[in-house]
């Protein structure tokens, strides 16, 4: 991806421009033969199915301040979408490949979008090292898409940081959903409520098949993964952050070498799609599509002045087989 803004006048004035792959892929085993000189043996087959879907974009953007803490943003562009799917198949006998093949599947036809964002921007946040620690961030922002599918994206985020030295409380409370005709549209990528940015504890691969409340009549449902994908979200969060490593009047121990922030956190969130209406209540042993809450702690790294990685273990409630989870990610608070 490539990004370039001009911000030598009051219209500033730039574009943007990217090819970007998302490759994911599942596996099934099972058994089955394979010809030999002796006639058909048992062996193990693994499938492997990939799929990638490359996004190609283009687009020209504009931003005007109003002030040094707000901004109307606009951009107009277009994006290609493709599609390409391929198997490979493995047959194993004993503990020896007999067999390994590989093939294109078919796979959906690229889509052509054509894309605008008309958006309203304030920011007056103080960064400490890892994440903001005073002030406020809000951004609201439409942005309609047209050409072979046709949807609105609602973006609503709004972020305020209350500073009692040396402590931060931070609220943070976002809505994105997708509207129109082909919000629901299976080629777009459903919305995953459970990354840790936004919920911690949901991770996606981390919710076993063991988990899953079975639900009469519907025998693939998995209501613990289930209530976290959708075409529209909605996330409230809270953090106490304690700098704990740092400098003499911000942090607790001074270590210049190595900023670290904790921040004790609850995060709840709901994902839903049009036709369904989230049960709004706090309820572990259903299977209803209910917000998911979580709770922790975190330790923010910050690491050779620019990269941010947290570490953190989490209590997620709507996971009532699991206890507490641990993860990593890389992202400022």
């Amino acid at each position: 991806q490539a990004y370039y803004l001009n911000q030598a006048g009051r219209w500033q004035w730039g574009a943007q421009a990217g090819h970007v792959p998302y490759v994911s892929a599942f596996t099934t085993v099972g058994e089955g033969t394979v010809p030999t000189d002796q006639g058909d043996v048992p062996a193990t087959i693994v499938q492997q199915v990939q799929e990638t879907l490359t996004e190609d974009s283009v687009a020209l953007i504009s931003r005007y301040p109003f002030s040094a803490t707000q901004r109307f943003e606009l951009s107009a562009g277009t994006t290609r979408i493709g599609f390409k799917d391929e198997l490979e198949q493995i047959a194993i006998v004993g503990d020896v490949i007999v067999q390994d093949s590989r093939h294109r599947l078919p796979a959906p036809p690229a889509i052509q979008l054509y894309q605008t964002s008309i958006g309203f921007v304030g920011d007056s946040s103080y960064f400490g090292f890892t994440a903001p620690v005073r002030g406020r961030r809000y951004r609201l922002e439409v942005q309609p898409t047209f050409g072979d599918l046709q949807f609105q994206a609602l973006t609503a985020d709004y972020r305020r940081y209350f500073f009692f030295r040396p402590v931060t409380l931070a609220v943070r409370g976002v809505h994105y959903g997708r509207y129109g005709r082909d919000a629901e549209n299976p080629q777009l990528s459903t919305l995953y409520l459970g990354d840790p940015t936004l919920v911690h504890g949901y991770e996606l691969g981390n919710i076993g098949l063991s988990e899953c409340t079975p639900v009469p009549g519907n025998t693939g449902a998995c209501p613990e993964f289930d209530r976290l994908v959708g075409s529209r979200l909605a996330v409230a969060n809270f953090e106490v952050r304690v700098p704990f490593l740092g400098v003499e009047g911000y942090g607790l121990i001074k270590a210049r070498f190595l900023p670290t922030d904790l921040a004790f956190f609850v995060d709840a969130g709901t994902a839903w799609s049009k036709g369904q209406t989230p049960k709004v209540r706090f309820d572990r042993n259903t299977i209803d599509r209910v917000p998911v809450v979580s709770a922790g702690v975190s330790a923010r790294i910050l690491l050779g002045g620019f990269a941010v990685l947290e570490f953190y273990a989490a209590k997620p409630f709507q996971r009532p087989k699991e206890n507490w989870v641990t993860g990593f990610l890389i992202a400022p608070g």
